[in-house]
């Protein structure tokens, strides 16, 4: 991954922060919400790819963990695919 690393990215999203990247020419952007994490494809359309919720009771670090590790990008998960990342804007 470029442009930060990834036990950074954890506290980014741990923090609350909206981290906005581009993998194979596409931008996405991965956003902590109350309840879930979700990130979104800006292509021709905006469409959300993924979204993982969030209880109440669990551990952040491992609903982030759980989280990056959902297969959302062609059957890959944002572990799989990191090395090819590009982050751009963490807000």
């Amino acid at each position: 991954m470029q442009g930060t690393k990834i036990d950074d990215l954890y506290e980014y999203l741990s923090n609350g922060h909206e981290i906005s990247f581009t993998y194979n020419g596409i931008e996405y952007s991965m956003e902590p919400e109350t309840d879930a994490f979700t990130i979104w494809e800006y292509g021709k359309t905006s469409q959300r790819i993924c979204r993982y919720a969030i209880l109440e009771s669990c551990d952040i670090k491992a609903a982030i963990r759980d989280f990056l590790n959902t297969k959302c990008f062609d059957g890959k998960s944002f572990m799989e695919i990191e090395k090819d990342v590009v982050v751009d804007v963490i807000y």
